[in-house]
Order: structure tokens, then C-alpha cells, then sequence
């Protein structure tokens, strides 16, 4: 006899209610879930845009700080969070006058180059201003003859690729007071561009000029140190410790330091290229009596060399 397997009917289990109910919500997750996902994206997408935008920003502004330093400063130094210098830096090496070496102090932490007594107050400065205007700063520096350079540095913050801060300096050698006038960082005067150390302080703003002009031009007679009569605007002046040597010595000597003055305004008319490795670039212009620890001095010994001309010349007349 066959065997009949009775069929189940489930059309009873679930009621018209029901079905309708598991629907509704079966449709209802995939609207979340599908609103869910679209979400997602769009703030991935608008994230990503935001990073490009931000990074690209920041290119843009470093690039533009970085072009209006190299402008402005003499030498521009890019730091990291860490402020260790980043790039190469020729320009900070020479107004060192120390060797720049193959990596040009790039890895080296910057507030090593700077002066014991200013390093904590310097790396407090550069902290404090992440991310306001562009802050003015005075430091010293020791050059690479333990000299005390004294700059003035441009600090401008800005952002790195991973959200860090990095510091924009420039540099500029001597004084600012007609640019820092109106800037709410006051600084103070700057009277030396390098300040000898104590041990030679003495020599280095010692009597610069000769006090017996008559014997001095019989020795620099014919020489290119000597005074023309006719245009007495001008007098040659010598600084450092090569002027112990006397001007004799100066006369004949292929790396003289020495510098050429206008006598009625002081101001710095040329220089030798041994004058200039002291300096720095450019001192022309500049007013000699910025340069001294003695500027009264200094005046004095001129104006009284000055007075003694007439009496050289008729004691030289033929």
C-alpha cells in the first residue's frame, strides 16, 4: 500500500497584518542602512577636501612667508616642532662666518646657535606664538670668533602636515628701531652688531685714529690710505685689533681692515672685503658710531684729527 506524505500549508502561519508589518520593516533597514552609507561617504569625501584644502593652504602660506623673508632678511631659517632647522642654510652659516659644512646646520637644534643667557627666553618666545601675527624678536648669536651678533628675527608660525607647528625665521643683522617703532614687541636699542667678549673689549673700541697725523702721513705717503687735500669729506678709519699694528702696517697690508668715512654725517662710505667678513654684508650707509662701544670718543678723536689738518698740510707745503 502507497504511503502519502501530507503537505503542509503555510499560508495560515503569517496574517495579512503581519506580512505587510515584516515588509514595511525589511524596506525601512535598507533605507537606513543605504542613508547610513551615503552619510559615511559624504563626510569622507568632504574630509579628504577639507585635508586639501587645509594642506594646500599651508603650502601656499609657507611658500608666500618664506618668498617675503628671503626678501626682506638676510638669512631665513625653517624649524621644525622640535626646533631643529629642516632645510639647508647657507645664509645663516655665513652671517656666522662659520663653516656651513655638507648639511648647512640642517638637523642642528637652532637655539644651540644662540647665546646661553637667551636660549630659554627664545624657546619660550617661539612656543608662545603658534599660530598669532608675526612676532619680532632680538637675539644673539656668537660668531665663529666667539663675537656677539646681535639680529633681529621675524618668527611666523605655521602648520606642518601632521598639524604640528613649525616656525619661519628671519634674520636680519643690527639694529631695527625705525621698523620696530610701531611694533608691539619692543625691543632695545641696538648699538653693536658684534659685541667683542669681555677678554677684548678694550682693543676693539681702543682710539681708532692716528693722534700724530704729521708723522703718519710721512709713513702713508703715496699709499692708498692716504688723505686727499682737495676732497676732505672723507677719512680712512680702521677697527679690530689690527689696529695695534699702526697705520703703517695697514697701509701696505693686503687684508687691512678698514673702512672709509663720511666725516660730516658718520656714515659708512666703503670698506674693505676684511672689514666686511666682520660686518657682514653691505655696512655701507651705515652710521659708524651704531658700531662702537664709545661713540663720543670716537667723534671726539675725529673731529680732533680733523682740526689737525691744516696743520698738515703747511707742514708739508713745499
Amino acid at each position: 500500500m502507497a504511503e502519502h506524505w501530507a503537505q503542509p500549508h503555510c499560508d495560515g502561519l503569517l496574517s495579512v497584518d503581519d506580512s505587510t508589518t515584516f515588509r514595511f520593516r525589511s524596506e525601512l533597514a535598507v533605507i537606513v542602512m543605504s542613508m547610513a552609507i551615503c552619510i559615511t561617504t559624504d563626510w569622507a569625501i568632504s574630509a579628504e577636501a577639507r585635508v586639501t584644502v587645509e594642506s594646500e593652504t599651508s603650502r601656499n602660506v609657507e611658500a608666500t612667508a618664506q618668498s617675503l623673508l628671503s626678501v626682506l632678511c638676510d638669512a631665513v631659517v625653517r624649524l621644525g616642532p622640535d626646533f631643529r632647522i629642516t632645510t639647508p642654510s647657507p645664509q645663516l652659516a655665513a652671517l656666522l662666518l662659520k663653516s656651513p659644512g655638507p648639511l648647512c646646520f640642517e638637523g642642528k637644534v637652532f637655539t644651540d646657535l644662540v647665546h646661553p643667557e637667551d636660549r630659554e627666553s627664545i624657546a619660550r618666545q617661539l612656543e608662545s606664538n603658534t599660530g598669532g601675527p608675526v612676532q619680532l624678536l632680538r637675539i644673539r648669536m656668537p660668531d665663529s670668533d666667539g663675537r656677539l651678533l646681535t639680529v633681529q628675527a621675524f618668527h611666523s608660525p605655521f602648520l606642518e602636515m601632521d598639524d604640528r607647528v613649525g616656525h619661519f625665521l628671519g634674520l636680519i643683522e643690527g639694529s631695527l628701531e625705525e621698523m620696530t617703532s610701531s611694533s608691539p614687541v619692543k625691543t632695545e636699542p641696538v648699538l653693536l652688531r658684534r659685541e667683542p667678549p669681555p677678554a677684548v673689549c678694550e682693543p676693539a673700541y681702543a682710539a681708532s685714529l692716528p693722534m700724530d697725523p704729521v708723522s703718519n702721513r710721512s709713513s702713508c705717503s703715496g699709499s692708498s690710505c692716504s688723505t686727499d687735500n682737495s676732497d676732505g669729506a672723507f677719512i680712512s678709519s680702521t677697527l679690530g685689533s689690527a689696529i695695534s699694528d699702526g697705520v703703517n702696517e695697514l697701509c701696505h697690508s693686503s687684508d687691512e681692515i678698514a673702512v672709509w668715512l663720511n666725516t660730516s654725517s658718520f656714515e659708512i662710505v666703503r670698506t674693505t672685503p676684511a672689514f666686511k667678513m666682520i660686518s657682514g654684508p653691505s655696512p655701507e650707509g651705515d652710521i659708524i658710531l651704531d658700531w662702537v662701544r664709545s661713540p663720543e670718543r670716537i667723534e671726539s678723536l675725529i673731529q680732533d684729527w680733523m682740526q689737525m689738518m691744516p696743520v698738515q698740510d703747511e707742514a708739508f707745503s713745499p
